[in-house]
């Protein structure tokens, strides 16, 4: 059969040659292109029409195929490569389309490369039916699922490690990987290969939404990807209640994972999770450092005590420094209550992060900063910037970016720390805000 391929790009430069690379043989199954007003359209060339997807419809139409970029500017096309790895594209798959048709390779897997998380950090979240999604870090092409009978979890970590032995031997060979195209994989230097671990060590540990005791929240955050989840318990099967549930998964570090010593508790909202004062007893016998996630709209005196009698911090996403835009992003009016609640938290000690993540065309201005960099200065808060990968993940808009760096240079300002979280995807926002001097890696 012969192989498929879809051109991402629908602007001038492909009007301009795909008559000679249809001479050539060289057709495209569709076309895909970042702008959205050309989604669903049509490219007609002679007797020949071709539709315009968004990508992630494409993709689905045409699991197989490979992608040619059709676009003339140097400088978008390592963002469109950046952005077709994140989503999934194997960088075998994508290739550059030359005005005269000729498809041209755009990366060589690498040989001798590494990270230090495989092996070392784990995410876990799931869904109703006892699915486990593992990843290694946030990098979305990592993705690994494991179905378990039973909702065994050391069957599932079994699993995990093995499927990071094989990683590292990919990367070792230079085969195509998960981790293919990542910014922070690094090579195997002789210097570096006495440190290099061979073995499997967990110290990091991130449980998501999706579990049973994890699923319940009280906002409606437009961003959000687990809102299918949002009060379903009922719906769940009681045998995956009872032993694939947060707790559980907790008990199992503490009894089997005495390595994990950080774990980021992200489970919707965790102050009215029906476990909530089981997991603040474990966490406090087991002195965990690490975060727990929280919209603070509900103070709760449980949570107030575990964060000063432990190491862990609250995590809170706060998005915004005025009622209004609050309101808009967190589909709740709770302004005033969640920033009050705020500073009951950090009454005895700074226990707080606060997180900024950028949403285009609704909190990317100088009234919503200000009043997020005055709150994280009344109580003493770390910031992490991030972006809304809601709808995928592309380089940050002019908007975005300009938030992003008065952001930082607002911290600078004020002494306040902050880093940058999932920004770091994309090899060119790194280097734009390392060449302003403003690159701070995730605190994480």
């Amino acid at each position: 059969m012969e192989k498929q391929i879809i051109f991402y790009g629908a602007g001038n430069f492909t009007q301009s040659f795909l008559k000679q690379w249809l001479a050539k043989g060289l057709r495209p199954v569709c076309f895909t292109d970042g702008d959205k007003n050309k989604h669903y359209t049509s490219i007609k060339e002679g007797n020949d029409t071709f539709c315009v997807l968004p990508l992630h419809e494409a993709l689905i139409k045409y699991p197989n195929a490979d992608i040619g970029i059709t676009i003339a500017a140097i400088d978008q096309k390592d963002k469109i490569y950046n952005y077709l790895r994140v989503e999934g594209v194997f960088a075998e798959r994508i290739f550059n389309v030359s005005a005269d048709g000729y498809l041209k390779p755009i990366l060589t897997p690498l040989k001798n490369m590494y990270c230090s998380k495989i092996g070392r950090d784990v995410i876990i979240s799931g869904d109703n039916d006892g699915f486990l999604t593992l990843n290694i870090c946030c990098y979305p092409t990592n993705m690994f699922i494991v179905h378990i009978e039973k909702n065994n979890i050391e069957e599932a970590i079994d699993q995990y490690f093995k499927f990071c032995n094989s990683l590292k031997e990919d990367l070792r060979e230079g085969r195509t990987s998960y981790c293919q195209g990542c910014p922070f994989l690094y090579e195997i230097t002789p210097d570096l290969q006495p440190i290099i671990s061979t073995q499997n060590n967990l110290e990091y540990m991130s449980i998501g939404s999706g579990i049973y005791g994890g699923r319940q929240c009280n906002f409606n955050c437009i961003y959000c990807t687990y809102k299918q989840h949002r009060f379903i318990e009922n719906k769940i099967d009681e045998e995956i209640k009872e032993k694939f549930n947060i707790l559980e998964i907790l008990k199992y570090i503490a009894n089997n994972l005495p390595t994990v010593r950080r774990i980021f508790l992200a489970a919707a909202e965790i102050s009215i999770s029906p476990m909530r004062r089981e997991i603040f007893t474990l966490w406090k016998e087991n002195q965990w450092d690490g975060y727990i996630a929280t919209n603070a709209s509900v103070y709760c005196e449980d949570l107030f005590n575990l964060v000063n009698t432990s190491p862990a911090k609250l995590f809170v996403s706060l998005d915004a420094g005025t009622r209004e835009t609050f309101k808009h992003i967190k589909g709740i009016d709770c302004f005033e209550k969640v920033v009050h609640n705020l500073e009951q938290y950090t009454a005895i000690n700074d226990s707080v992060v606060l997180k900024y993540i950028l949403v285009d065309g609704i909190n990317c201005n100088i009234s919503d900063v200000d009043g997020f960099i005055a709150i994280a200065k009344k109580i003493h808060a770390p910031i992490v910037i991030a972006q809304d990968h809601s709808q995928g993940i592309i380089p940050m808009s002019d908007s975005e970016y300009r938030t992003a760096v008065y952001l930082a240079q607002s911290c600078i300002s004020h002494n306040l720390k902050y880093s940058f979280e999932c920004i770091d995807y994309l090899t060119t926002d790194v280097k734009r805000l390392k060449n302003d001097g403003l690159f701070v890696p995730s605190l994480n």
